[in-house]
């Protein structure tokens, strides 16, 4: 499967087992408002690096939580077999984890599931 399909599948997989999540679409090109226009370039959506996936996981906070930050944002960098971390999406990993998010990278609906599954959710 490709990165795409791979994508489709954890979602579906996901809305029936744990939280909510969503694809954020980005997209480039070229702009015109008429026909005499000189077309530019426009540039949609997030910063480099951000995860093909996030969403929101419930997570119950028991009393060994008190005082910690608990992050209810989840992502989901989702790679094919063979696919590998660019730089920004290391760094952006690293952004969402210090700030208390929890997720990670899924090469399947499998290990979308346990990565969730491993933060007990």
């Amino acid at each position: 499967m490709n990165e795409h399909e791979i994508q489709n599948a954890i979602r579906d997989a996901l809305k029936y087992q744990t939280g909510e999540f969503w694809r954020i679409n980005v997209g480039s090109g070229y702009l015109s408002h008429s026909w005499n226009d000189k077309p530019r370039w426009f540039s949609t959506g997030v910063p480099k690096g951000f995860p093909d996936l996030i969403g929101i996981v419930p997570r119950r906070i028991e009393e060994s939580d008190v005082g910690k930050t608990i992050g209810q944002f989840a992502f989901i960098e989702v790679k094919s077999k063979s696919g590998r971390l660019t730089q920004e999406q290391n760094l952006f990993q690293a952004l969402l984890i210090k700030n208390g998010a929890i997720g990670g990278i899924a090469r399947s609906v499998d290990d979308a599931l346990n990565l969730f599954n491993k933060f007990g959710n």
